[in-house]
């Protein structure tokens, strides 16, 4: 046995004696005699980060071990196994450069395990490392174990058998990782099958960037992909009517459906001068010409999600992306537009910067933006989200011109109604 693996198993088994440290499972552990440091991070049972998260590290050695957790529910829901491997490989390779294959990927099972072996070679530093994968799945128990050894090729290449020994004992040997109890379907599941829709849930790790990478490739002719929120109001969905289509009659003219929604805002503020004063102040344009470029991200309540079971992956049967809301029931409550304004909306928004709703909760929602507004129309657009969520000013921004500033360059926008 390696002594990284010798170090790390009695490392490990003297820290879970302690039964403090064996129910919080956030520790390091820094051993400067054999340069070795343990950090340890997350719980299989925790609601919010249900990750075994274990990195081990050797200065001496010059190698680093990387450990997750997952449910076997959310590796299946997530596209299986094959894919939450690929999936993490190829996130630590995406910051690499020159990655290349230095061991062709092999598959193999038993009664016990299934497991996944790759290896990749990648600069990073103006140093070259190899970075050997392994998912190991635990037929019994439900487990799934990604992990990764990395350092300069020699050193792993020589311990690359420890992945093989760390997934028995920290796995197979700790009585605390049994599977708990479930009580019937998660409430994710529950509202994917009341939608009647074809579903899968994401594991809670996922990143905003890959959230939008695996929406995009949902898409495919005739399906139109949303990530949703679970709650119980999707529970009670009734059979959607027949709305008109665009430019028949019926369909709302999106500009002046906000405009009128904008001018219904501002009669509030006609009592007074001073209220106008109050309503110009609101509604002034940005003095900051600059565009930023912003990083855009998605709002994600992981803990609420995680409670509900995770988040939802819906392939609504749709032909363009504003269509969703002819399947999906949204709107109409307090002052949020209904279906129809909604869906007119969302292809005015389409048409002219690219957005599309990516992610919908009972009372929230989020656009993907293609091409972000430029400059000259970025405060008629703010001026346009106004009208369209109040709130996004009244309990958010405070003024159109704050949300310039939120909006510039951002490839996400958020709203949501009280």
């Amino acid at each position: 046995m390696s002594i990284l693996s010798s170090i790390a198993r009695n490392l490990l088994r003297q820290e879970m004696r302690d039964r403090a440290e064996r129910k919080k499972r956030r520790f390091t552990i820094r051993n400067p005699h054999v340069g070795m440091e343990l950090l340890c991070r997350g719980d299989w049972q925790d609601t919010h980060a249900p990750n075994f998260d274990l990195q081990l590290r050797s200065a001496r050695l010059g190698l680093c071990l990387s450990v997750f957790g997952y449910q076997k529910e959310e590796v299946l829901r997530a596209g299986g196994p094959s894919w939450l491997f690929a999936s993490q490989n190829r996130q630590v390779l995406r910051n690499r450069q020159n990655a290349r294959e230095a061991e062709r990927q092999k598959n193999w099972e038993d009664d016990e395990k299934i497991v996944f072996r790759a290896a990749d070679l990648a600069d990073h530093q103006n140093t070259t490392f190899l970075y050997d994968f392994c998912l190991v799945g635990f037929k019994k128990k439900g487990k799934y174990l990604w992990m990764m050894l990395n350092g300069l090729p020699d050193n792993v290449w020589e311990q690359r058998g420890l992945l093989d020994r760390m997934a028995e004992e920290l796995v197979c040997l700790d009585k605390d990782m049994e599977d708990t109890e479930r009580s019937g379907p998660s409430l994710a599941e529950r509202v994917g099958r009341a939608l009647g829709m074809d579903y899968q849930i994401l594991p809670p790790q996922t990143t905003d960037k890959a959230l939008v990478r695996i929406w995009k490739s949902a898409a495919q002719p005739g399906v139109q992909p949303l990530l949703l929120l679970p709650d119980e109001h999707f529970l009670d969905a009734q059979p959607m009517p027949e709305y008109p289509l665009p430019d028949t009659d019926g369909w709302p003219d999106a500009a002046a459906f906000l405009r009128q929604k904008l001018d219904e805002i501002k009669q509030s503020y006609d009592d007074s001068e001073e209220d106008r004063e109050v309503w110009r102040e609101i509604t002034a344009e940005s003095a900051d010409r600059e565009i930023r470029q912003g990083e855009g991200g998605l709002y994600v309540p992981w803990k609420e999600v995680q409670a509900a079971g995770g988040l939802l992956l819906l392939r609504v049967p749709a032909i363009h992306p504003w269509d969703i809301f002819r399947r999906i029931p949204f709107g109409g409550f307090n002052a949020c537009p209904d279906n129809l304004e909604q869906m007119a909306v969302s292809k005015y928004w389409h048409e002219k910067y690219g957005a599309s709703p990516i992610m919908l909760g009972s009372d929230t929602l989020q656009f993907h933006v293609e091409s972000p507004p430029g400059e000259h129309n970025l405060h008629e657009l703010a001026c346009e989200m106004f009208g369209f969520c109040e709130d996004t000013i009244f309990q958010g921004e405070e003024s159109v011109g704050n949300l310039e500033q939120t909006i510039r360059g951002s490839s996400c926008w958020f709203f949501w109604w009280d």
